[in-house]
């Protein structure tokens, strides 16, 4: 999958499918070049670089029609949900309401902790708002999970978003299988 040259912030170089946070910029964000569609929307990515950091980035979903790209998550100013961080939790916004958060059991899944150079990570989003993420190390171990429905997501067109900040440095868009 190819990250959009233009919808980007602009603490990111993209490269076709290789998305890089800029040296000494602590968050950026990128989406996928064309909106994603089906009955389960699904974006994977290849995490090729990390970085020591107490923090983490995310990867989700957000409407079309953002206009420009800001760096950081809590800034997207259309309907979005997301997922990791640290403390990881799922961050979302509807139609009808400011950023929402759900926190997630650390046990589950703490992307901060685990995210490695050859892992991983696959969001799905379904039309009844039931999202899923899903963690493989390198050697094809799971790294853990997590589970939500968010309610109040509008039917949209929506682009694969991915914020590269604390530990996620570098990755490639996957075409899911």
């Amino acid at each position: 999958r190819r990250w959009h040259a233009a919808l980007k912030g602009r603490n990111v170089k993209v490269d076709g499918g290789l998305a890089e946070r800029h040296s000494g910029a602590s968050d950026a964000l990128v989406l996928t070049e064309e909106p994603i569609f089906g009955d389960v929307l699904t974006v994977e990515i290849e995490v090729l670089e990390t970085s020591s950091s107490m923090k983490t980035g995310g990867i989700g979903f957000c409407a079309t029609g953002l206009g420009k790209v800001p760096d950081k998550v809590q800034d997207i100013s259309v309907p979005f949900v997301m997922v990791g961080f640290e403390p990881q939790k799922w961050i979302f916004k509807t139609l009808v309401g400011g950023k929402q958060e759900l926190k997630l059991d650390a046990k589950a899944w703490r992307p901060c902790k685990k995210f490695a150079g050859g892992d991983r990570v696959r969001f799905q989003l379904e039309k009844n708002g039931v999202c899923r993420v899903t963690h493989m190390g390198a050697d094809g171990v799971s790294k853990g999970g997590a589970e939500a429905t968010i309610p109040g997501l509008p039917e949209a067109e929506w682009h694969g978003v991915v914020e590269l900040a604390g530990t996620l440095k570098m990755v490639r868009g996957l075409l899911p299988v």
